[in-house]
C-alpha cells in the first residue's frame, strides 16, 4: 500500500475524523422547462406559493421581482418565467389549443363527404347531447339517400342576346338538421353546448 503523508495542525483540541476518497460531485441545478394547457402557469404558481415563507397562497403573492409572465396573443400562449436572473430557471408554458374534434369538423370552414363525416363522428356519441341525434346522423352516413334535380338552360339569339342558366336541387333527410355538442372548446377546458345544423351541399354530381 502506498504511504501517504498528511500534514495537519488543529487550531483546537478535540476529535477529528479524516475521511478518504472523493467527495460527492456537486448538483448544478438546470433550467427546468414545463408545458401544459392555458392554465398551467396559474396552476404552477397556485401550487408553488407555499414554498416563500410568509405568502398568502395565491397566484398574485407568488410573482415576485424575481418573476415574469409573458402574453403571446397570436400564438395563444402565456409564459411564467421564475427565478429569471438563477442559474436553474423554471419556465411554466401555457397554451390554448382547440379541440380536436371541432378542428376536425371545420365548422363554416370545411365541407365533408358524407365518408369523411362518418369518420369523424363515427365514435363520438359521447360528445352529443342527444344520442339519439347522433344515431340517426351515423346511420344516415352509413346510407346516405340524397335526391338531386340538375336544370341547366342555353339559348343564343344570334342578335346578341346570350343566357346560360343552371341549377341543381339537392334533398336529404339530415339537410337542416340541428345537433347539439357538450363539448370544450379547448383541449382541458371546461365543456359547452355547441349547437350545429347541418348543410347540403351539390357539387358536380355528389354532395
Amino acid at each position: 500500500m502506498e504511504s501517504e503523508k498528511i500534514h495537519f495542525a488543529p487550531t483546537e483540541p478535540g476529535e477529528y475524523t479524516i475521511l478518504h476518497g472523493d467527495s460527492e460531485p456537486i448538483h448544478v441545478p438546470a433550467p427546468i422547462s414545463l408545458h401544459g394547457n392555458f392554465d398551467a402557469p396559474a396552476e404552477f404558481a397556485t401550487k408553488r406559493a407555499d414554498k416563500y415563507e410568509g405568502v398568502v397562497q395565491g397566484i398574485d403573492t407568488v410573482i415576485n421581482e424575481g418573476c415574469h409572465v409573458i402574453f403571446d396573443k397570436r400564438n395563444l400562449t402565456i409564459t411564467l418565467v421564475v427565478g429569471e436572473q438563477e442559474r436553474d430557471t423554471i419556465t411554466v408554458t401555457g397554451k390554448l389549443t382547440a379541440d380536436a374534434f371541432l378542428v376536425a369538423l371545420g365548422i363554416n370552414t370545411l365541407s365533408h363527404s358524407p365518408k369523411d363525416l362518418l369518420k369523424i363522428v363515427r365514435f363520438k356519441g359521447h360528445l352529443f347531447a342527444d344520442r339519439a341525434d347522433h344515431r340517426t346522423l351515423v346511420s344516415w352516413l352509413i346510407n346516405p339517400e340524397i335526391k338531386t334535380d340538375t336544370h341547366s338552360k342555353k339559348s343564343d339569339n344570334r342578335l346578341g342576346s346570350v343566357e346560360s342558366r343552371s341549377s341543381a336541387n339537392a334533398k336529404a333527410d339530415i339537410a337542416g338538421m340541428v345537433l347539439k355538442l357538450i363539448t370544450p372548446l379547448f383541449e382541458g377546458g371546461p365543456k359547452v353546448e355547441v349547437s350545429l345544423s347541418v348543410e347540403v351541399e351539390p357539387d358536380n354530381g355528389s354532395v
